[in-house]
């Protein structure tokens, strides 16, 4: 059996992350990396079976806010 979401047949969906490593270094405490980078913004969706001509992933979702190819949209891209 195959479901389908606006021709998408299988995705992967994930959160976006922010890569601590590109903080200052005086940004990288306790504190911020516990406390306050516990929320995130954002989203992206890729159908598993897609690729772009650079072999990168397609991305039906992308970018901040989020921009949606595959007419899907995401009203609250909050992550808690």
């Amino acid at each position: 059996m195959s479901h389908h979401l606006n021709g998408i047949s299988a995705g992967q969906v994930a959160a976006r992350e922010l890569d601590t490593n590109k903080l200052v270094p005086r940004e990288v405490t306790w504190v911020t990396e516990r406390l306050t980078f516990t929320h995130g913004y954002g989203a992206v969706l890729s159908p598993v079976n897609r690729v772009e001509s650079d072999g990168l992933p397609h991305l039906s979702i992308k970018d901040i806010p989020p921009v949606s190819t595959a007419d899907l949209n995401i009203t609250r891209p909050e992550i808690y």
